[in-house]
């Protein structure tokens, strides 16, 4: 696997336990989504299917696509329950210095 840099994307405090935010990276035009989830951050590709996946619902560490009812595992991106989708794409994601930071290819 290929290294990244990490980049900020949000303050930390933005982001409440339990919550999924969309963010657009405008340099990459790539939309990712952030959940924290017992206090650890997760950080995948938003767009699924056309939809946003951030608009999901979110049970512990998986979330369901309202599109079609896939739940997906946000710690490996693997699809769990529902049509056979391919994985999502996820990244590195951490707080630091009172951010939160994700590392994405560019």
């Amino acid at each position: 696997m290929t290294e990244h840099a990490y980049r900020p994307v949000c303050p930390a405090d933005s982001l409440a336990e339990g919550q999924v935010a969309p963010h657009y990276l405008d340099d990459l035009h790539l939309r990712v989504a952030i959940a924290r989830v017992g206090g650890t951050v997760y950080a995948f590709r938003d767009m699924v299917s056309g939809a946003p996946l951030s608009s999901g619902l979110l049970r512990g560490t998986r979330l369901m696509s309202h599109v079609d009812g896939t739940w997906y595992e946000l710690s490996t991106g693997a699809p769990v329950d529902g049509p056979d989708n391919p994985a999502l794409e996820t990244y590195p994601a951490r707080e630091s210095r009172g951010l939160i930071e994700i590392a994405v290819p560019g």
